[in-house]
């Protein structure tokens, strides 16, 4: 019951006493690109104190794991067994959503980005899942996700890519 998480999370919030941690899986059966990006989005209007981005893993002796082949999931055959394609979210599109937890957690998750976060997304009028989405394919593209960014790096990287959407 969505409605129901959203009014508990919100009401926790209010509080102000409690560190909320939210978890979104991707490479869940049946679950598409789009359908993620939804859940996503729904997920950050709660505006969590934490968004973590993880990825499906099949281990063994589980009942995903012996229907992986009812929806097309692959994973690998190594620990964590982590899915990397199903029948409904290409290998190529989980590559994207793994670069938009990265993003997510050096923004998002720190915690130090809070104002300018808000503030870029209402001036871009975008939501919350674009906004990484496209932010993850400027670090991409400038062979940014190779190697730590100091803090320091990171306003300066996200100051350059707010400077090519104007």
């Amino acid at each position: 019951d969505f409605e129901k998480l959203r009014d508990n999370v919100s009401r926790l919030l209010s509080i102000g006493n409690t560190h909320i941690h939210l978890d979104l899986i991707a490479g869940l059966p049946l679950e598409d690109f789009n359908s993620f990006r939804r859940s996503f989005n729904d997920v950050y209007e709660m505006k969590p104190h934490m968004l973590q981005l993880g990825f499906l893993k099949l281990l063994k002796g589980s009942g995903i794991r012996s229907r992986a082949e009812d929806y097309g999931i692959e994973y690998n055959n190594f620990p964590p067994y982590e899915v990397i394609k199903t029948g409904s979210i290409s290998y190529s599109e989980l590559l994207k959503l793994k670069r938009i937890e990265h993003v997510l957690n050096l923004y998002y998750n720190s915690g130090r980005f809070v104002n300018v976060l808000e503030y870029l997304l209402k001036k871009l009028d975008t939501t919350p899942f674009d906004f990484y989405k496209r932010l993850s394919e400027y670090w991409s593209s400038n062979d940014l996700l190779k190697g730590s960014k100091s803090l320091n790096d990171q306003y300066v990287i996200l100051y350059r890519y707010v400077l090519t959407l104007e």
